[in-house]
This record gives C-alpha cells, sequence and structure tokens, in this order.
C-alpha cells in the first residue's frame, strides 16, 4: 500500500476484502450451520463434546437471526461500497470482486 495508489488499494482491499466477504462467508456459515448441517445435530454434537447443552434461542440464532442481520450487513456494505467517494473504473471493481 505504499504506491502512489496506496489510498485507492486501501479504499478496494478495505470494501471488498473486508466488508463484503466476511459478512457473505458469516452468513454461509450460519447456514450452512443451521440447516444443511441442522441445528439439532449441532446441539447434539456440542452436547457430547462439551457437556454443555444449548438453550433453543441460540439454535434459532444460528437459523434465522444472525443469517437476517448479516443479509442487511451485506446490503449494507454493498450499498456504501458502491457508493463510495472513490469511484474505480470497471476493473478495479471486477479485481474488488476476486479478492
Amino acid at each position: 500500500f505504499v504506491t502512489r495508489g496506496g489510498l485507492h488499494w486501501l479504499e478496494l482491499v478495505d470494501g471488498y476484502a473486508a466488508n463484503l466477504t466476511l459478512f457473505i462467508v458469516g452468513g454461509v456459515e450460519c447456514l450452512a450451520v443451521g440447516w444443511v448441517y441442522g441445528a439439532d445435530r449441532f446441539a447434539a454434537d456440542t452436547l457430547e463434546m462439551a457437556k454443555a447443552k444449548l438453550p433453543k434461542a441460540l439454535l434459532w440464532n444460528y437459523k434465522l437471526v444472525v443469517p437476517a442481520l448479516l443479509a442487511v450487513l451485506t446490503v449494507q456494505a454493498f450499498v456504501s461500497t458502491a457508493t463510495s467517494k472513490v469511484h474505480f473504473p470497471p476493473y478495479a471493481v471486477a479485481l474488488g470482486w476476486c479478492l
């Protein structure tokens, strides 16, 4: 980031790699644990390994609340990145999505 375009690189990496990617990956993980693997199986595995029973509210959070909040945050991050003060050419936006 110590080139003449350092601030542009920082904005590109911060906008795409830091914000959007983390929200998308977190949402996919919650969907995978809550729906694909199953929240009940996850609770049973946690009880077997840690000898601690998970509250039903936490399981509902994995299935519904957290993915919904992450979807809202992903849309907000996308809008704030798209309406950023720094305007990137199309190849830079494509590079940002590849990060």
